[in-house]
């Protein structure tokens, strides 16, 4: 009997047939990964989802108790299992829907074991751009079909005497301090030509308006630099002004080539000893 069959005659309603949750996977990839198998019905609004879960959708809906108790029941786990892949909509992670940012090496990892792949949760954090296993970048993976592609994945592989690598680390530190710095009480380092607020609030501006207060694209501000040209992009999409936190606009940037971008313009104008040839004032020449 297929999985739709199934699903027409009540079997998925008491159980999903799919591998049990991962130890870092999150609740929106488990039921990817379901919809992979009984159709896109388990994503649409309405319908099965709404019939079974109590949900309309894992796009901006929180997790309440019912909702992973019913969870659960179907995947034959126990609820405090489920719980644990819950990832929070909090202001260090990005809103739903956005966290599709995947590691390749992970993914790989995932295929030589016989695992279905999946999204970690720390993938979800709007700061963290590479890896911590691996130290690889993370790439986009555009749709939700995208996992069930068995292409071979490419992983960038960047040595440590590159100069790709260096600025690669020198983002990936930035990042972690300014997490620590927002959300975990770490102090600013004072040496620094920017505050916290002041680096946060760029930040803010490069993935919320396209245009500086010079008129100048966001993009211009990004000197060719070395590794893959893809590793940082701006931002090339409108995005409406946010009337309440402009952070809102950061949490919105789920591809990591964005964030990346982002940073590095940020990187650029409050680290003190960032190079000439990779910083703002190199774009004035052009």
């Amino acid at each position: 009997m297929t999985a739709w069959q199934e699903y027409r005659y009540g079997g998925p309603r008491e159980r999903w047939w799919i591998k049990a949750p991962m130890r870092d996977e999150t609740i929106d990839s488990v039921i990817e990964r379901a919809s992979h198998v009984y159709g896109g019905i388990v994503l649409r609004r309405g319908g099965w989802f709404t019939d079974v879960l109590g949900a309309k959708g894992t796009d901006g809906i929180p997790w309440e108790s019912r909702d992973i108790a019913r969870l659960s029941r179907l995947l034959q786990v126990p609820v405090a299992r489920m719980q644990r892949a819950r990832v929070d909509d909090a202001p260090d992670t990005l809103v739903p829907g956005q966290r599709r940012a995947f590691c390749p090496a992970c993914w790989l990892e995932d295929d030589a074991a016989g695992r279905p792949r999946y999204f970690r949760k720390a993938w979800a954090r709007v700061l963290y751009l590479s890896c911590a296993t691996h130290n690889d970048p993370l790439e986009w993976a555009a749709t939700p079909l995208f996992p069930m592609h068995r292409m071979h994945i490419l992983r960038r592989h960047l040595s440590a005497t590159d100069d790709a690598r260096w600025l690669m680390d020198v983002l990936d530190q930035f990042a972690q301090t300014l997490e620590w710095h927002m959300f975990g009480g770490l102090s600013w380092p004072g040496h620094w030509r920017m505050s916290g607020y002041q680096a946060r609030a760029l930040l803010c501006h490069c993935l919320s308006h396209l245009e500086s207060e010079e008129g100048r694209s966001v993009g211009q501000f990004l000197w060719p630099g070395p590794g893959d040209p893809t590793l940082y992009q701006p931002r090339r999409e409108d995005v409406p002004p946010w009337r309440g936190c402009p952070w809102e606009a950061v949490r919105r940037a789920g591809r990591p080539s964005w964030r990346r971008g982002a940073l590095w313009i940020t990187a650029s104008m409050t680290l003190p000893d960032f190079p000439v040839n990779c910083c703002r004032t190199a774009t004035h020449g052009r």
